[in-house]
């Protein structure tokens, strides 16, 4: 075995070592401290225990790389003692103790053995990346550990809170132990270069990027969001016959990606321009400068698209303090940031967790086929409740989860297969249905798992390129073969149709079935959701099954990519699986009355429909109101002002004390259970527009809140003149009574309701209703503002009493003299 370089975390393993025999560790070192490689063979040498040990990867780059080196220091090839798994590749052998593993496999083999047979410890590396994988692989492990309470655990992280993950682990029962390494091996000098004010960044990163190029830096390393920006920068660069310039991204396949850690040769130069891929557990060899663009793609799942979408974000401090570490890996070296310092101190500490912002419905479905749920397993941070509900009506809407939330065995099946949720579906279903076409289905699987044919519009001629030439898309070509042997078929394509695949489609997405508008542009999703063309129309079919959709951050539509045409020839029967018969009431015209119809129905798209005779029921008349408030929004109704008053109290409540939603977009999405029973005796448009939504907000709270929100946040203030004004409540949450400024004399503070966190804003007139001070602190008022009040007032006013001591002065609306009464 190789002797270990003089790393930071060699001082802790000793103290890591005993630990671990008897409770779990928490371990924070910086980049470059040694932890993903000195650690893991220390592990190896001084545990006394014949078991394996799972080092848990985010990126298959980094678990190959990791995994070779490793064995290279015990001077023995992969698959001996030291092995990796990540997806299609597999090296390890029966005697292999440390097996390097991305996160998706670690939740294959806990699906598969939740005992972990034969695996003493589990090691989460990186663990601040915080994606899907690694929060559901540590839900499932906490889980496997209740069954072998000796099953050891270490989570690492370089920027994540130590304690407050032990912490967190400590309230599941497990003891926690945190180590920290304060240093890094070799020291990293940052500095600032922000673009002008008038400055686009990019434009800053070529200028900085170039300067670099200039210097004597043997590797230099550029961090920016994706890859439209890597080949940006590329064609603007002007570059040396010594330097290399290698692009680093997710959408490369896994030896090119490794060609761009392989050192080069002796008098060589590198530059490396990589998105985020290269934040972690990477050692790029030579690298001595890093540029940081501070940017990142952030995946941003979007419910009624069903869809995620990326947005370029600023990074997190974290991010950027692993960024910078990169340059301090072989020796000393130095971080541009292409950004100000004082962005820094506007940057968020962390990164949100995937599991706040990202689809959850392969995670969904992993915690059914585990045998759990979702609310019942611990969460380091709790999953998005909205995405949830998305994920389960996606699972449900496949049969993949039952009525109670239980995996079904297709559900179970989905899981197995390990592929992307939908292209498992479409595989299951094609072998079961029309097997035939399997070869195109793992074709068509292939083609959206590997994104190379994302220039073409229609997925059709996409597929039909790829069937002529393969050689041009390799890593598709790979994939589709990865996949007939999987399904044990014949590598071979015969001849098919575009209803083929349009049938395919419809199993791996039956929900982005799109019809046209009226308006004859733009289409609508079966989710609800609008569809727009960048520019001019692809096609003049008025249904599509759309594949690939964009977002713009301008525009509040997606925007068709990719898409099949539905022809009307055979698109009525390919649909009818799909739709559902519907019989409702709908209005007539603007002014008309109603109408009963049945319409064949596609999630929110009508496929067609037809007059029908008989009365309207009260339930359909109720139904129709419902949809004519949700197309015309709340303002429909008749706010009057006690409607008006109660919304705004009920909101300043909520916000301030109650767990209550009354926003806009609850009570339109819950009409049905706060609005509608009121309705009944509705039967038009017109009585819709005068009801009143008083007593039914009101109904919202029982009776003892009802109480409680009257004593909290009254209708009306009880001023020391024994008079009763009306409280204003305000959009903004201020809460305004209006009164002669004489009424408040004799109180020196201001009232304050809500249990004491809103004070009352006084509207202060004059004995002739006209408007003195506005004002929120009485206290202040008397000591200031009231003087120049009163030496203003007295002498247009001197009938009325004007006391040099406001604060113990009697409280009235009458005049001097007829207080002396």
């Amino acid at each position: 075995m190789k002797e270990p370089q003089q790393l930071p975390v060699l001082a802790l393993l000793p103290d890591l070592v005993k630990q671990l025999e008897t409770q779990a560790v928490v371990l924070q070192a910086p980049p470059g401290a040694g932890k993903s490689t000195a650690l893991p063979l220390y592990l190896l040498q001084k545990m006394a225990t014949q078991g394996r040990i799972i080092l848990v990867q985010p990126r298959r780059l980094a678990a190959v790389s990791i995994a070779n080196f490793l064995a290279q220091q015990l001077n023995q090839e992969v698959g001996q003692q030291i092995g990796y798994q990540v997806r299609q590749q597999r090296r390890a052998g029966p005697d292999t103790r440390l097996l390097v593993v991305t996160e998706g496999i670690l939740t294959r083999m806990l699906q598969s053995d939740p005992e972990l047979s034969g695996t003493d410890l589990v090691i989460f590396d990186e663990f601040h990346e915080r994606n899907l994988h690694s929060d559901l692989g540590l839900a499932l492990f906490l889980e496997s550990r209740q069954l072998r309470p000796e099953l050891g655990l270490l989570v690492m992280s370089a920027t994540l809170p130590a304690q407050a993950l032990a912490s967190w682990l400590q309230q599941q029962n497990i003891s926690c132990h945190v180590l920290q390494s304060e240093g890094r091996q070799f020291p990293v000098e940052i500095s600032y270069q922000p673009p002008t004010a008038q400055q686009p960044w990019l434009q800053k990163a070529v200028q900085v990027t170039q300067q670099a190029i200039a210097s004597d830096y043997q590797g230099i390393l550029v961090f920016l969001p994706g890859q439209a920006e890597i080949r940006r920068l590329q064609q603007q660069l002007q570059g040396s016959a010594d330097l290399q310039v290698f692009a680093l991204h997710g959408g490369l396949s896994l030896q090119q990606q490794n060609q761009v850690i392989t050192p080069l040769p002796e008098g060589q130069r590198k530059l490396v321009l990589s998105t985020n891929i290269a934040e972690t557990s990477l050692t790029l060899p030579g690298i001595g400068l890093v540029i940081d663009c501070g940017r990142e793609r952030q995946a941003q799942y979007i419910p009624k698209y069903r869809l995620t979408r990326l947005i370029t974000r600023r990074i997190a401090q974290a991010a950027a303090t692993q960024r910078a570490g990169r340059a301090g890996r072989t020796g000393p070296g130095a971080c541009i940031r292409v950004w100000s310092e004082d962005d820094w101190h506007s940057m968020a500490e962390y990164r949100p967790a995937d599991i706040e912002q990202q689809d959850l419905t392969e995670l969904l479905l992993e915690v059914a086929v585990w045998g759990s749920r979702v609310e019942d397993m611990a969460w380091f941070t709790a999953p998005n409740s909205g995405h949830l509900q998305s994920a389960k009506d996606t699972l449900q809407q496949i049969d993949a989860l039952d009525d109670q939330g239980q995996a079904t065995a297709l559900g179970k099946q989905l899981s197995e297969l390990g592929s992307d949720l939908r292209g498992a579906l479409t595989l299951l279903k094609c072998e079961q249905q029309q097997r035939h076409l399997l070869p195109l289905a793992a074709l068509l699987v292939a083609s959206i798992e590997e994104q190379e044919q994302r220039d073409f519009h229609d997925v059709h001629s996409a597929l039909q390129a790829v069937a002529a030439t393969p050689q041009r898309w390799p890593r598709t070509q790979r994939r589709w073969l990865y996949w007939c042997a999987r399904l044990k078929i014949k590598a071979h394509i015969g001849k098919w149709q575009a209803r083929d695949l349009a049938w395919l489609l419809l199993q791996m997405f039956p929900d982005r079935v799109a019809a046209k508008r009226a308006s004859g542009k733009d289409y609508q999703l079966a989710t609800g959701a609008g569809l727009i063309w960048e520019r001019d129309s692809m096609t003049s079919a008025d249904w599509l099954i759309v594949v690939q959709v964009t977002f713009n951050e301008r525009r509040s539509d997606g925007i068709i990519r990719q898409f099949l045409p539905l022809h009307e020839d055979w698109a009525a029967a390919l649909l009818g699986d799909l739709t559902s018969v519907h019989t409702l009431a709908r209005w007539r015209s603007d002014k008309g009355g109603l109408e009963k119809v049945e319409q064949l129905r596609l999630g929110a798209l009508v496929v067609s429909e037809r007059a029908l005779p008989g009365e309207i029921s009260a339930e359909q008349r109720v139904q129709a109101l419902l949809n004519e408030t949700q197309t015309r929004g709340l303002q429909i109704f008749n706010w009057d002002e006690a409607s008006a008053q109660l919304l705004r109290r009920l909101r300043i409540w909520a916000d301030q004390q109650s767990e209550l939603d009354v926003s806009d977009d609850w009570l339109l999405q819950n009409l049905d259970s706060w609005a509608a029973p009121f309705w009944l005796a509705l039967r038009t448009r017109s009585e819709l527009s005068q009801w009143r939504p008083h007593n039914a907000l009101r109904q919202l709270l029982s009776y003892a809140e009802q109480q409680r929100l009257d004593r909290e946040l009254p209708t009306h203030w009880h001023a020391p003149s024994g008079r009763q004004h009306k409280i204003i409540y305000q959009q903004d949450g201020a809460a305004v009574v209006a009164l002669k400024l004489q009424e408040v004399f004799g109180t020196p503070q201001t009232p304050l309701l809500a249990q004491g966190q809103l004070a009352l804003t006084f509207d202060l007139l004059s004995p002739a209703g006209r408007l003195l001070q506005r004002t929120r602190d009485l206290a202040a008022f008397w000591q200031n503002a009231y003087l120049e009040v009163k030496k203003e007032m007295r002498g247009r006013y001197p009938k009325h009493p004007w006391p040099e001591d406001p604060e113990q002065a009697q409280a009235s609306h009458l005049t001097t003299r007829a207080l002396k009464r």
